[in-house]
């Protein structure tokens, strides 16, 4: 994913959550429930202005620290500034791309979940809803079951890449690393 894509995608979040405060924000009770149980039940309550302004707030920060992430990550020097051997410019980029693939991961999931919370809250607090649907518990599989794969994944590629080319790889752990 580029960082044009990166920008796209976390705009779009955060104009769906701007857009979800905005509509609903007019019909919200005074007290919204900002907090659920395991079973999806309010276990705590907010004001109307703080439940629609915390999650376009929260993703907007996630946005930051998002792109901020992909402009570091990218950037060789942070990869290569504590290494006693020269890495090769193919092998960089491999595992660059490969941890890139998890902050999108990571980053994407977090923000629709804060999103999906935001709209399942006020749909709770109108009246629609006795309790957010259990539609959380999902996005939380994937984005550990898509962490865990990725970083597995970089794990393998940094050894195949230390068997293939001798090359001291950035982060790695391990004897040999």
């Amino acid at each position: 994913m580029t960082n044009h894509l990166r920008i796209l995608a976390g705009s779009l979040v955060l104009l769906a959550s701007i857009g979800a405060s905005l509509y609903f924000f007019p019909r919200l009770p005074d007290r919204v429930p900002v907090h659920f149980d395991g079973k999806g039940m309010p276990n705590g309550w907010g004001s109307r202005k703080s439940a629609a302004a915390l999650p376009p707030a929260v993703i907007a920060f996630l946005c930051a620290i998002y792109f901020l992430a992909s402009v570091t990550t990218q950037n060789q020097k942070h990869w290569t500034r504590k290494l006693k051997k020269q890495v090769s410019a193919e092998n960089l980029q491999k595992l660059m791309g490969r941890a890139m693939k998890v902050v999108d991961w990571t980053m994407i999931i977090i923000m629709l979940l804060i999103l999906d919370v935001q709209i399942e809250s006020f749909l709770v607090a109108l009246g629609r809803r006795q309790h957010i649907t259990t539609a959380i518990w999902p996005f939380m599989v994937v984005l550990y079951a898509g962490i865990a794969y990725h970083i597995v994944r970089l794990i393998f590629e940094q050894r195949a890449i230390l068997k293939a080319t001798g090359d001291n790889i950035p982060g790695s752990v391990g004897k040999n690393f």
